[in-house]
């Protein structure tokens, strides 16, 4: 977090925690079923997470108040969770093929890919964009902060992206199970390179 405390997810045992850099341990109880998952800092203090097993997005205030607010589509299993460079916070929505956006009011606005394969993770590029992976269907998307979506890679091309981060060179890195790393510009560049094999 901005305050330089370390903040995670306890998904069994329904709690976030908080961290500090000299060692003191907070922990924050949710209700039953939660499922906290994914977790992303804000830039205006708040803690953002995903809660699968509830089908909501959760948010933790730098005073401990945590909100949390109902994905609109059922089920939807949310994943990977990013925050936009326009604030808003950005998740995946992996039973749904659909990419959601809270809004700092909790306004829940849901864009559909225009491929059903399930979406994990998401990372916002340089670009200001927000890039999605999509492993069984061997691509990644770029969704605008609007919902534009353009697809790059798809079953004819050798990927399956799968972890994704932005690097300060502009580019994305993701991962892909093999020991292969990739890169893909925000112009829709795709690289891979082998690891070296141990």
């Amino acid at each position: 977090g901005i305050d330089g405390n370390i903040y995670f997810t306890e998904h069994a045992a329904e709690r976030v925690a908080r961290l500090s850099i000299h060692g003191k341990l907070n922990e924050f109880t949710l209700p039953a079923g939660s499922g906290p998952g994914a977790i992303v800092a804000a830039a205006d203090g708040n803690i953002y997470f995903t809660e699968d097993k509830a089908n909501r997005i959760a948010r933790l205030s730098p005073s401990g108040v945590i909100r949390q607010f109902k994905i609109p589509s059922p089920h939807a299993i949310p994943s990977g969770i990013a925050v936009g460079a326009n604030g808003d916070v950005y998740f995946t929505e992996l039973a749904t093929a659909r990419v959601g956006r809270l809004a700092p009011d909790g306004r829940i606005t849901e864009f559909a890919l225009p491929h059903k394969y399930p979406p994990l993770a998401i990372a916002l590029g340089s670009d200001g964009n927000l890039w999605v992976t999509a492993p069984s269907g061997h691509m990644i998307y770029r969704v605008t902060p609007s919902g534009g979506i353009t697809t790059f890679g798809g079953k004819t091309d050798d990927i399956t992206p799968t972890f994704i981060a932005a690097d300060s060179d502009g580019s994305l890195y993701f991962t892909d199970p093999g020991g292969i790393i990739g890169r893909i510009t925000t112009s829709g560049r795709i690289t891979e390179h082998v690891l070296a094999q141990y």
